[in-house]
């Protein structure tokens, strides 16, 4: 589900804007809910100017990290966590 949910995320985004984030970084350092929280913090475009949300993407990175995060999908926060 990891390979699977991180093509669809690659194929979307882009993989050299997923280097070095924090999901990049909680993948490697091993922390596979920590990099699952972190897929659904891509879900922003630019409008106006600001990124702000949008529903279909919220929704699109939801089945991407439950699909990433397995059988372990239940400790998924049930909102989008906070960017910083």
């Amino acid at each position: 589900g990891q390979m699977d949910a991180l093509t669809s995320l690659f194929m979307n985004l882009g993989p050299e804007k997923f280097s070095g984030t924090q999901a990049d970084k909680k993948l490697h350092a091993g922390d596979y809910i920590g990099a699952a929280t972190e897929l659904l913090t891509f879900d922003n475009v630019r409008k106006d100017g600001k990124l702000v949300p949008l529903d279909g993407l919220t929704k699109r990175r939801r089945v991407e990290a439950e699909m990433f995060a397995g059988a372990y999908k239940n400790h998924l926060p049930p909102d989008r966590p906070k960017t910083k």
